[in-house]
């Protein structure tokens, strides 16, 4: 049954009760036995989390269980009762909370967590996740996580919400719902996503984490223009004409970026991974320009060959009508030769026109799918230009020793040759 997606109504026999058959079967022959859904919504005692219910000496004495203190929970008005124990173990706090209904005194769930007395706040957090199925009546979601390669998987960390484990878990149960994700593990690239764990019972998480391998490579603009390269939301650098590239940080994983030039026209770039290597140069035949507005125009072109193509039509359909009657006049002796041979030409030329505004239109149609084509961004390539020419060169600072007044013979060569040096 693993991946498979249940609901209410197809859950298989063999996981059913005696209770859930018995109203299987009764469900089709008694009417109005549909179960119907409601929900209500969950409000804390007084509307405030840090107010603690207080049955009073009597009914605390009479204990948990008895009439007395159910008495005193049904006139607050509490419905479910959220009650527990601590027991501290040297630097280590053990936790056990019970969610009990009322009336009735029906104990609906028990959480027992184990955590360190300096970190309240995860074990808070811990036991609030297991307990909350049980209140908004969910149903819980067992995550099995597949961490590749191994060697990764040896010392990854996962995080889940605010919740941390150090170590996973061989089955992880979470209320279902949308979740935050985040794995990272020492040498590798840490990844994160959010997903709806919604409508199955069991997910199989599978995650290939990528090697952490930074370094840079220089993108290069196939015509010297003058602005701002930036790559996977930061900013490289600067080109213009004398340094028409700009070195880009790469750490395994494609590069999707934007060339903005001074005057604000933009252009997408996009590198693959297969070209994302230490030390590359690549080269963007960027052209910046505004695409909306060119679109925009190519759309307007494209929609005015369309109408005269229609426009036309309408005339060449009346000429070969008008033709066909008058030549069927013509074979019948009602009309002359020079009038029927007059519509005749006039239905050649209307075609003619017809045929021009149809290619006129399909010439515009290809013209307007290029033009939406390029907003899509531009597919670097390997550049044979070398990049050390190309960018800019960094400050270098280098501090001399001070030179004495009076220094030996023997190194006046060496005095010469260091005023001349200094800071660079």
């Amino acid at each position: 049954d693993e991946g498979k997606v249940f609901d209410d109504n197809n859950v298989p026999d063999s996981e059913k009760d005696d209770a859930s058959r018995f109203r299987d079967m009764l469900r089709g022959f008694v009417s109005g036995s549909s179960e119907k859904q409601t929900s209500s919504p969950v409000k804390l005692y007084k509307d405030d989390f840090t107010q603690l219910f207080d049955a009073g000496d009597t009914a605390r004495k009479a204990g948990y269980d008895s009439r007395e203190f159910e008495d005193a929970v049904i006139a607050a008005g509490i419905n479910a009762l959220v009650r527990g124990r601590l027991t501290i173990y040297g630097g280590y706090v053990s936790a056990t909370v019970s969610l009990v209904v009322y009336p009735g005194v029906r104990t609906v769930g028990t959480v027992t967590d184990v955590n360190s007395v300096s970190d309240f706040r995860a074990l808070a957090v811990s036991i609030a996740r297991q307990l909350t199925p049980k209140i908004t009546n969910s149903m819980p979601v067992e995550l099995v996580f597949d961490i590749q390669p191994e060697e990764a998987a040896e010392n990854v960390v996962l995080t889940i919400d605010d919740v941390v484990y150090k170590v996973i878990p061989d089955h992880l149960i979470v209320q279902s719902g949308v979740h935050s994700v985040t794995l990272s593990s020492p040498g590798f690239k840490q990844v994160s996503t959010s997903y709806a764990f919604r409508g199955s019972r069991r997910f199989n998480v599978s995650v290939e984490l990528l090697r952490d391998n930074p370094g840079t490579l220089s993108l290069r603009l196939k015509k010297p223009l003058i602005g701002t390269v930036y790559a996977n939301g930061g900013r490289s650098g600067q080109v213009d004409e004398e340094y028409p590239a700009a070195k880009i940080e790469i750490n395994n994983q494609p590069i999707l970026g934007q060339f903005i030039s001074e005057d604000g026209a933009a252009v997408s770039f996009y590198v693959p991974l297969n070209l994302v290597q230490n030390g590359a140069t690549l080269m963007v035949n960027a052209k910046p320009f505004d695409r909306s507005r060119y679109i925009d125009i190519r759309r307007r072109w494209m929609y005015g060959s369309y109408s005269a193509l229609i426009i036309s039509l309408m005339g060449t359909f009346y000429t070969y009508g008008t033709f066909y009657s008058q030549y069927v006049g013509y074979l019948d002796g009602y009309v002359d030769y020079e009038n029927a041979a007059g519509w005749q030409r006039a239905t050649w030329i209307c075609a003619g026109v017809s045929i021009g505004c149809g290619v006129f239109f399909v010439y515009e149609l290809v013209r307007y799918f290029i033009a939406a084509d390029k907003v899509l961004p531009d597919r670097a390539y390997v550049s044979e230009y070398d990049a050390g020419t190309l960018l800019p060169p960094e400050l270098n600072v280098s501090v001399q020793p001070e030179t004495p007044e009076n220094p030996p013979a023997d190194e006046s060569e060496n005095t010469n040759e260091t005023k001349n040096n200094g800071v660079q």
